[in-house]
């Protein structure tokens, strides 16, 4: 069973979010890096987006498929904790779901 009372999930799985979470982050990149015919390594992602260092853009979903083929790493550079932007923080206000009352 899953559910997020009192945050349960996030400090019970945090671990395990943060890796699912890393993966996912250096294949969205990895497959923005391709379109582009650039250096991963020269990228970064901010806000649901991955930017080159010539400032273009490719959102998570505008690369979602093309991430889905790659094989996911199985080393990845976890997020410094001190740049967490909800971890940690005050309760964050939760948003209904498309089809909710």
């Amino acid at each position: 069973m899953q559910m997020t009372g009192g945050s349960s999930s996030v400090w019970s799985g945090l671990e395990q979010f943060r890796q699912a979470g890393a993966a996912a982050r250096a294949m969205l990149v990895a497959a923005a890096a391709q379109r582009w015919n650039v250096d991963p390594a020269s990228c970064r992602t901010e806000s649901g987006a991955v930017f080159d260092t010539s400032s273009r853009k490719l959102t998570y979903g505008q690369l979602v498929a093309e991430a889905a083929q790659l094989i996911p790493p199985a080393n990845v550079q976890l997020k410094d904790p001190k740049t967490f932007k909800l971890i940690g923080k005050p309760k964050a206000p939760r948003h209904r779901g498309e089809g909710e009352g």
